[in-house]
């Protein structure tokens, strides 16, 4: 409990897809994340989520890291996540409507993401939520038809 950041409540948040948003204190909370999926299923499906989210500030308030693991895998990249993150920390106005933020993810996996997002609030609603960015190849293939 002491890993979480006490200024931002833990939300579900759905742009789409539902995802549990957990904002921890540090990136040093966030390398020792390790969600026991099994044990978490009950507990996101009565809320309506599928998975955490998990992110921490990385130094500036425009740099953030995030996790997204799941049956003992791990996403190094969420871009239905990303956005349910940006609406989440503009909405808790910690990001400044329409500023834009650099999210990696995949860091510890080594398979590091580079996501840029930004929303918009208006009138106490998120809108205008961006995601774009770039990964890591790990694999290209070719399809052929006989």
């Amino acid at each position: 409990m002491d890993d979480l950041d006490p200024s931002l409540t833990q939300q579900v948040v759905s742009t789409g897809t539902a995802f549990a948003i957990v904002a921890l204190r540090s990136t040093q909370a966030l390398s020792r994340l390790r969600v026991d999926q099994e044990a978490a299923t009950p507990w996101l499906r009565e809320r309506g989520a599928r998975w955490f989210y998990a992110l921490a500030p990385n130094g500036a308030e425009i740099e953030w890291r995030a996790r997204m693991q799941f049956n003992g895998g791990e996403d190094p990249a969420t871009g239905s996540a990303a956005g349910c993150t940006i609406s989440y920390l503009v909405a808790h106005n910690a990001v400044a409507s329409g500023a834009q933020i650099h999210l990696q993810q995949g860091v510890e996996i080594g398979r590091p993401s580079d996501l840029f997002l930004s929303a918009k609030l208006i009138s106490a609603k998120v809108t205008d939520v961006r995601v774009a960015g770039s990964t890591v190849s790990v694999a290209m293939g070719h399809i052929f038809q006989p």
